[in-house]
């Protein structure tokens, strides 16, 4: 899980630090509440892609949770901040799923979804749901960003892009932005698609091991969102709302 999240691109995003920058620049005043929607599948649905069928068992840390809300969150704090209280609801809709292409059916002990609400520490709330399916996704995400002045909206260019993958469509009440090219750090021949952001992470990884420093997101950065990944399964499994460290 630690591997993962510091493989989440959503950190070098141009949308994502775009976003970040109106919001800490004051563009919407100030922030007050951020709520998300976005897509889980294709984990969380009635089917699964045979070379997923391993992620059923939560042992293998391959699943909604860990996956896709683990990218969906990190991006989410890129742009709002980190979050320092959680209270959130796992729940399974499917006990046994359908291997897709055959008529095997295969015992899941993993969510169907992600739910949360929790605390933002700008002291903003923050609502989340990261629904599951069988694909393929159909809209990817909604984000926004409710602040004392002015809402802020994100949806992907492409609907059905996930939040850590391609552009976003930013706009603050009717006024649509896009995120200036001094944001876009990837080579200049990676310019589109979901391996963008991962080209630019890699690039960041390489430019720190010139430079003698940490890379951002470094493995405290990991640390960090594995915590918060583990506040919300504890959250989940007593009902109580958790403290992230």
């Amino acid at each position: 899980m630690v591997a993962a999240a510091m493989e989440n691109g959503g950190h070098h995003s141009p949308s994502a630090r775009f976003a970040a920058d109106l919001v800490a620049d004051g563009r919407i005043g100030t922030l007050e509440s951020v709520s998300l929607v976005a897509e889980g599948a294709p984990w969380g649905g009635s089917r699964i892609w045979p070379n997923l069928v391993f992620g059923l068992a939560p042992s293998a840390g391959t699943n909604i949770l860990t996956i896709m809300a683990g990218h969906v969150l990190a991006t989410l704090e890129r742009v709002a901040g980190p979050l320092t209280e959680v209270s959130a609801r796992l729940p399974r809709t499917h006990d046994r799923v359908l291997v897709t292409g055959t008529e095997r059916t295969v015992p899941n002990a993993t969510p169907s979804h992600v739910l949360l609400h929790g605390v933002l520490a700008s002291g903003a709330t923050a609502s989340v749901a990261i629904h599951g399916g069988n694909g393929p996704a159909r809209y990817g995400f909604r984000l926004e960003l409710v602040g004392s002045d002015a809402t802020l909206t994100a949806t992907p260019v492409e609907p059905g892009t996930y939040i850590n993958w391609g552009d976003w469509d930013i706009r603050i009440g009717d006024e649509a932005l896009v995120a200036p090219d001094v944001y876009r750090t990837a080579p200049v021949s990676i310019q589109s698609g979901p391996p963008t952001n991962i080209a630019a992470l890699y690039q960041e990884v390489a430019r720190a091991i010139t430079e003698g420093r940490q890379p951002h997101p470094n493995f405290e950065t990991a640390l960090r969102h594995h915590r918060l990944l583990a506040a919300i399964e504890k959250s989940a499994a007593n009902g109580i709302a958790r403290q992230i460290p």
